[in-house]
C-alpha cells in the first residue's frame, strides 16, 4: 500500500509542476501588461486627454483569459488605438504590436530606389550653381556619429559658399534618429534654437539647439560633427518631401521650417511628427509618442508637414534633370 502511495505521489509531480508553470506564466504575462499600461499612461503625449480608468477596465477585462503572449496582442492594440498613437508600438519578441498603420498607395517611383537595399547619401551639382543632397533614413543600429559626419562631409563637398542654393531631398527619408540629421546639416539649419518638443497643449518640454556643429537636447550634447565648411545665412534652400517622408525625416523638415529663403516642394508627409521615447519592459521594446514637434516660430505639427508648392507626381531619381520637383526647385532658386 505504501509503495502504491509513493507511485501515486510521483505521478502527481508532473501534473503539479505543469500547473505551477502555467500559473507562473499567466502571472508574468499579466504583470507585463500592467507594466506596459503604466509606462504608456505616464509618458504618452496624449495622456491628459484619456480616461485611463475606463481604458484600464477594458484592457484588463477577464484577466483569466490571458494564457499566452498571443492573448496580449489585442489588449495592447486597444491601448494604442484608444489613445490615438499611430507612431508608437510594443515589440513583443520583435513583433510590432500597435495601432494599424494607415494604408497608402506608394508610387512606384518612390519604391524603386530601395531596390538595391539601403540608400546612400547622394550629392550632385545640378544646373551649374545649385547643389543637391539626398538624405536617406538611418537605422537604430547605425553609428550615429559616423552618419552625422558623413552628412556634414557630403554637404561640404558641394562647397555651399559658391552656390546660389541647395536642394535638400527628404523624399526617401522614412525616419531613424534626428541626431545625425540635425548635426550633419547644422550650417543650413543655423545656430541657436530651431525647434522643440511639446506636449499636447503646445507647452515646450525640450528645445532643439545647435551651436558650432553640436546638437543639444536637455542642455547636453547628444551629437556633434567636425565642421569643414560654412554656408551663407541667406542661402536659398529647397526642401523636397513626399508621402513616405516620415518620423525623423519629418523632424528635419520641421527643423528647416521658418528658416529664411526656404521653400518646401512635393506633398504632405506621412504624419509621424511625434517624438518617440523608448523603454524596456521585461526585455521587450516599448516605443511611445511622447511629444509633438514645433518649428522655430512655435508652430506645432501634429499630423505631417505640408508643402508650399504641391507636386505629387514626377519623381525621377535616376535622371535628376527630368525630376519635376527638382525642376521646380531650380526655378524657385533662380528667381
Amino acid at each position: 500500500m505504501q509503495k502504491l502511495l509513493v507511485i501515486f505521489l510521483f505521478a502527481l509531480v508532473p501534473f503539479y509542476a505543469n500547473s505551477q508553470n502555467a500559473k507562473n506564466e499567466k502571472d508574468s504575462l499579466l504583470l507585463l501588461l500592467q507594466k506596459t499600461f503604466l509606462v504608456i499612461k505616464q509618458n504618452s503625449v496624449y495622456k491628459s486627454a484619456i480616461d485611463w480608468d475606463s481604458l484600464k477596465a477594458q484592457v484588463f477585462d477577464q484577466p483569466e483569459t490571458i494564457r499566452t503572449k498571443e492573448d496580449l496582442i489585442p489588449r495592447v492594440q486597444l491601448i494604442f488605438k484608444t489613445i490615438g498613437d499611430r507612431h508608437g508600438a510594443f515589440y513583443l519578441n520583435g513583433k510590432r504590436i500597435g495601432e494599424k498603420l494607415p494604408e497608402i498607395h506608394v508610387r512606384k517611383s518612390l519604391i524603386d530606389p530601395f531596390g538595391n537595399g539601403k540608400i546612400p547619401i547622394k550629392t550632385k551639382i545640378v544646373d551649374k550653381e545649385i547643389g543637391y543632397i539626398l538624405i536617406p533614413e538611418n537605422g537604430m543600429n547605425d553609428n550615429i556619429s559616423k552618419i552625422a559626419q558623413s552628412i556634414q562631409d557630403s554637404l561640404c563637398l558641394l562647397n555651399p559658399r559658391r552656390l546660389k542654393g541647395i536642394i535638400v531631398d527628404l523624399r526617401l527619408n522614412e525616419g531613424g534618429s534626428i541626431y545625425p540629421l540635425f548635426a550633419g546639416l547644422h550650417q543650413l539649419i543655423g545656430d541657436g534654437v530651431f525647434g522643440a518638443f511639446t506636449d499636447l497643449n503646445g507647452k515646450q518640454n525640450d528645445q532643439w539647439k545647435l551651436k558650432k556643429g553640436k546638437y543639444y537636447q536637455y542642455n547636453r550634447i547628444v551629437a556633434s560633427v567636425k565642421s569643414k565648411c560654412s554656408c551663407p545665412k541667406n542661402l536659398k534652400v529647397a526642401v523636397l518631401i513626399s508621402q513616405i517622408t516620415a518620423s525623423a525625416g519629418e523632424d528635419l523638415a520641421v527643423a528647416l521650417k521658418g528658416r529664411p529663403n526656404t521653400i518646401f516642394i512635393g506633398e504632405k508627409t506621412y504624419g509621424f511628427t511625434t517624438g518617440i521615447a523608448t523603454y524596456r519592459v521585461d526585455g521587450n521594446l516599448l516605443a511611445i509618442a511622447s511629444s509633438f514637434v514645433a518649428d522655430r516660430t512655435g508652430k506645432i505639427y501634429k499630423n505631417g508637414v505640408p508643402p508650399d508648392i504641391e507636386i505629387v507626381e514626377g519623381d525621377d531619381f535616376k535622371h535628376l534633370s527630368k525630376d519635376k520637383k527638382i525642376i521646380e526647385a531650380i526655378k524657385w532658386i533662380r528667381k
